[in-house]
This record gives C-alpha cells, sequence and structure tokens, in this order.
C-alpha cells in the first residue's frame, strides 16, 4: 500500500530526467507541477544542494502562501563533510547549515 508521494525536484531548472534532458522546466510549468500536486495532497519535495537552482526556485515559488505548509526534505553532500574527518560536531555543523538553508526558503 502506498503511504506517501515525495515530489522530487531535481528537473526544477535543470536538465535532468526523461522529460527534462533536452530542456529546462520553467518556473510557470514548476508552479503548474506544484499546483496539481498540492490539489492532490502532496505536500513534501524532496531538494538537494547537488540540484543546481532548484533550491532557489522552492525558494521563489514558496513565497507563495498556498505552499507554506510544505515539507521539504534535502540530503547532505559528502562536499561538506571535512576530508577524512566526521564528528558529531562536524555534523552537527552541516545539520545546522541546512536547518538555516531550509529556514530561509519557507521564510
Amino acid at each position: 500500500m502506498l503511504k506517501k508521494i515525495i515530489l522530487g525536484t531535481a528537473n526544477f531548472e535543470n536538465k535532468y530526467g526523461s522529460y527534462s534532458k533536452k530542456k529546462k522546466l520553467n518556473i510557470s510549468e514548476i508552479f503548474k507541477i506544484l499546483n496539481i500536486a498540492n490539489k492532490r495532497g502532496i505536500k513534501e519535495i524532496d531538494t538537494s544542494c547537488n540540484y543546481g537552482e532548484s533550491e532557489n526556485v522552492i525558494k521563489s515559488i514558496f513565497n507563495a502562501k498556498k505552499f507554506h505548509k510544505w515539507k521539504i526534505n534535502t540530503k547532505i553532500d559528502r562536499r561538506y563533510l571535512k576530508k577524512n574527518y566526521i564528528s558529531e560536531k562536524n555534523l552537527n555543523e552541516i545539520i545546522d547549515k541546512f536547518q538555516n538553508k531550509l529556514n530561509t526558503i519557507l521564510a
């Protein structure tokens, strides 16, 4: 049984995926996708710092009030880890950085 659908954003402003390899999705297409997802009860998206401009696109669109209750998931890229050094302090710094970044998207 399907419990949850999370909308991926790798193709937001990037040439990614089978549809987008030849062209980027523009803001109006992205907004349309988010509106349809919102109407269908999908209120969670997945993003990454590796997705180019997708986080900036999400930030600009999420300023619209209708998206203020959405949940945003992101991934921490290994380039943010100090070379050969993984510690609780290091990971906490990275998590804080990403939480602050997500908070600016939802602000």
